[in-house]
């Protein structure tokens, strides 16, 4: 058999693929990328950090780290559902991820895990609260029976179940009553950003977003939820003012206004210029 330490690579080295500082690579050749990143890291000759960029993170006590807790929600996560989310989460994906903030105090892979950790719990507990929900009906109801203490606990509430509908303006009032009811239009979720208005606290791409982003070089800087919404903002401004002014409809005429024929010299509610050299009828004898 052939030994296992003949094929594995001496440490240190760089993986094929690594886009980062490698020194003195872009004077060497002739050998692959992993035995010559290894040589050149190792040499005494080329000067180096005191502390090399990968680390051993197992052992390396300054390196921060995600709790086990939130590793083993994600990890059951991906293991019952699609395994889109899954920890370690790669800092190179562009889709969406829950409940990730837009401050930058910790790596990105900390801040994905804790993000769809917290999502995970929320949905187990809006999931449980249903599963009781629906339980507590079934029991009050009559259809099912308790079988636990906990069971029993359920037929003991405030109110029994399931409750019956009653609008609030309805009570006491008769079924043939009627009531002018004003219609109400209803809500459009399906909106597209650009065309929300600008008090639209919704009017931002969310993350993940890979498409166009209008005014982006404008509010650089920002985080990624108000640099969208002023871009969005100043997007929806433009387009109105040059819907309204530059691209309105022209209405050429053909039609030109006649000014009233006027070719009296001597008007009535008019003086004559002081430059006038013409005939002024009886100014002779003034």
């Amino acid at each position: 058999m052939v030994n296992t330490e003949v094929l594995q690579r001496k440490e240190p080295y760089y993986i094929p693929g690594y886009t980062g500082y490698c020194p003195q690579h872009r004077f060497k050749s002739g050998e692959n990328y992993s035995n010559l990143s290894h040589k050149l890291l190792r040499d005494p000759k080329i000067n180096h950090a005191k502390k090399l960029i990968l680390v051993d993170r197992s052992k390396d006590h300054e390196v921060v780290k995600p709790t086990k807790d939130d590793i083993e929600v994600v990890n059951s996560r991906s293991n019952r559902m699609d395994p889109i989310y899954k920890h370690p989460m790669l800092s190179t994906y562009d889709g969406f991820i829950p409940n990730l903030s837009d401050e930058r105090d910790k790596p990105y892979e900390i801040q994905a895990t804790e993000g769809i950790a917290n999502f995970e719990k929320q949905y187990q507990q809006k999931k449980s609260s249903i599963e009781r929900l629906e339980k507590t009906v079934e029991l009050q109801s009559g259809t099912s029976y308790p079988k636990n203490i906990e069971e029993r606990l359920l037929l003991k509430s405030k109110f029994r179940l399931p409750l019956i509908a009653v609008r609030p303006e309805h009570i006491g009032l008769p079924e043939d009553y009627l009531i002018d009811e004003r219609y109400e239009r209803p809500k459009d979720y399906n909106v597209s950003p650009y065309f929300m208005e600008n008090i639209n606290p919704q009017k931002y791409f969310i993350h993940g977003y890979t498409g166009y982003k209008p005014h982006r070089t404008t509010h650089y800087g920002k985080s990624h939820q108000v640099m969208t919404n002023y871009g969005l903002r100043d997007f929806t401004s433009n387009y109105l003012k040059k819907k309204r002014i530059e691209w309105a409809p022209v209405l050429l005429s053909n039609k030109k206004e006649k000014l009233p024929k006027n070719n009296r010299i001597f008007k009535k509610d008019t003086a004559l210029m002081p430059s006038y050299t013409g005939h002024i009828p009886g100014a002779k004898f003034k």
